[in-house]
């Protein structure tokens, strides 16, 4: 058979008598690679666990194939969890929907895989159904760091160690002091004040950030358009391909710089109410005060000088807004600041700049960038002093038929600002969740990407095993047995119960308490919420919560609050705001207004 340069392909057809035909096309294999080829996907290190990756046509079928999976895992214990994983992502085929099971060993995975199976909430078993639109990468700014931020991803992903390391070397030639002192310090060491200092925040946030998005490329995972919450726009424009690696570096250490050698001083207070209302209690004070970041609807961070911050912000307190004042070492994003832009101008005047590889939006605009946006000096002179519009940045995204955000940073702050934000389902991912295992939140966050349609790149030559094969949902179409007229005949599918999964049996669940007596009623309610609590924390059982046990005594953050809120709404099939846990912090009271909400007549 002549070789033409393309795979050889054959068609092989099978004609029976009574007209059913089949037909079938095959391809020659790929060839296997030599010992001096080099794979194009890096292999994930020995230490990280692939994920193992179910889907189905239906709900129904992904269940019995995690049935299948079990029963086959349970019959062949020589199998270890990598070969498994691998097997799984190259030799079948990505359905509509989809399940990603993650653990750090083979029996964790396994538990992962019967707790799927059998329709019970695992935080290590993630679900959903392939979505359309692009995905959004967000890069978070200053005070999202953290001591040790990365030591995890360094020593178990060298895709994220050797990206980290050359990013620091870039920055440590225009610094007093290397990054990784910094970062890596000794908790109890006089260097773990240093990641404080604006001086070193800011260019290891840079450092952080850009070497996950390398980490995240070696999986394939790669964002459709960028975005960055203040100092984490300038990972977005190198990633985007606006700043060579030498040059966002030079910017970012410059900007630390200068905003470190500011006069100490000032305040800044996060308030909980909107812009308009803000900015009516500004007028008279512009040249003292301004808002620095627009983080939400009801959600608006003021800067300034002390004195008259802390006099409007009490006047809000005083109207019944929630206030806070933030620990920080500068007013950063006001008037306070406009002493260093005219250094920053003559720095930012010596880079080169490109026009974006991937679409950003703008921070200091809200809208896409556009014109002079980010390529020109005076731009990021602006950024320094301009509020951040975090909120119509996201709303932005929204209308570019984002539905899936990524954040990169060191912890979980702008994914909860995205939920709070939007009224359209959407999935907000953090990349790393703060106070987690590094390694397992990135896997977690995998999962959470693949299950919304987010390829996974594993190794380019798939893994051939044993594995079983499809659950069709297999359905008679039989004639009935009672004689009928001829027109009144039907075809009569019979379909084979298969277990619900977890949001099924919820669903059914709450359906059929309408008949119930209300005390009754109460207590399957508090008994659902509270495993869903005990979930989103990650727990395998509920034994930490009673019905009185407070959601954010255990541990419950914002981020935590509002993805249960959403599998409430979707469960229930309610509309409920993001303060809902706030508002009704223990599992009995959140029962009680869950009861009201679906049971009580409303009065119209």
């Amino acid at each position: 058979w002549p070789h033409t340069g393309h795979p050889r392909r054959i068609g092989i057809s099978a004609f029976g008598v009574s007209g059913t035909n089949a037909h079938a096309i095959i391809e020659q294999p790929p060839p296997h690679p030599t010992p001096h080829e080099k794979e194009e996907t890096p292999e994930p290190h020995p230490d990280t666990h692939i994920p193992w990756l179910l889907s189905a046509r239906t709900p129904t079928a992904l269940t019995a194939r995690a049935r299948q999976l079990v029963a086959h895992v349970e019959a062949h214990p020589e199998l270890d969890a990598d070969t498994l994983g691998r097997a799984l992502a190259t030799t079948r085929a990505s359905l509509e929907h989809r399940a990603a099971l993650v653990g750090t060993d083979r029996n964790k995975l396994l538990d992962a895989a019967r707790r799927l199976a059998e329709g019970r909430p695992s935080p290590r078993v993630v679900t959903g159904k392939a979505a359309t639109g692009p995905l959004a990468f967000l890069f978070s700014g200053q005070g999202s760091q953290r001591l040790g931020m990365g030591r995890e991803l360094h020593a178990r992903h060298p895709a994220f160690a050797e990206a980290f390391d050359s990013v620091c070397e870039e920055l440590d030639a225009r610094l007093a002091r290397p990054v990784r002192t910094a970062v890596f310090a000794d908790p109890a060491s006089e260097e773990a004040q240093l990641l404080d200092r604006t001086e070193f925040t800011q260019p290891a946030l840079f450092a952080f950030e850009v070497a996950t998005v390398r980490l995240l490329a070696s999986w394939g995972i790669r964002p459709d358009i960028v975005a960055g919450h203040s100092v984490g726009e300038i990972v977005a424009a190198h990633v985007a391909g606006v700043l060579s690696l030498g040059d966002a570096a030079t910017l970012v250490c410059a900007r630390a710089r200068l905003m470190q050698a500011l006069p100490p001083g000032g305040a800044m207070a996060a308030v909980g109410t909107g812009e308009e209302e803000v900015a009516e209690l500004l007028a008279g004070h512009e040249h003292e005060v301004s808002i620095a970041a627009v983080n939400g609807p009801a959600s608006v961070v003021l800067s300034g000088s002390e004195e008259p911050l802390l006099e409007i912000v009490g006047r809000l307190r005083a109207l019944g807004h929630r206030t806070k004042r933030l620990r920080v070492s500068h007013a950063f994003h006001s008037p306070l600041v406009e002493p260093m832009q005219e250094e920053f101008g003559r720095v930012a005047r010596e880079l080169s700049y490109s026009a974006p590889r991937v679409p950003v939006v703008s921070n200091v605009t809200g809208r896409l960038a556009e014109g002079g946006d980010l390529v020109t000096p005076e731009y990021w002179v602006r950024h320094v002093r301009a509020a951040v519009r975090f909120h119509a940045t996201v709303r932005t995204l929204e209308s570019e038929r984002v539905r899936t955000f990524l954040e990169v940073g060191p912890g979980d702050t702008l994914t909860a600002m995205v939920h709070e934000g939007l009224t359209t389902p959407t999935e907000a991912v953090p990349v790393v969740r703060r106070g987690d295992d590094e390694s397992l939140s990135l896997l977690t966050a995998l999962a959470r990407l693949h299950v919304r349609g987010s390829a996974l790149a594993v190794p380019r030559h798939p893994v051939h095993i044993p594995l079983p094969t499809y659950p069709f949902e297999r359905k008679r179409y039989w004639l009935e047995r009672t004689p009928m007229p001829r027109e009144e005949q039907t075809l009569a599918p019979q379909e084979p119960p298969v277990p619900e999964t977890a949001e099924e049996s919820a669903r059914t669940l709450v359906a059929g308490l309408s008949e119930r007596p209300s005390e009754e009623r109460r207590k399957e309610l508090v008994g659902l919420v509270i495993e869903l609590a005990a979930a989103a924390l990650g727990h395998d059982g509920t034994d930490e919560f009673d019905e009185e046990t407070g959601f954010f005594d255990v541990g419950f953050s914002s981020l935590t609050a509002v993805e249960v809120r959403n599998k409430i709404n979707e469960i229930c099939g309610l509309e409920t705001t993001p303060m809902l846990l706030f508002d009704y912090p223990t599992p009995l009271m959140l029962a009680e207004h869950l009861d009201e909400l679906l049971f009580t007549p409303q009065s119209h």
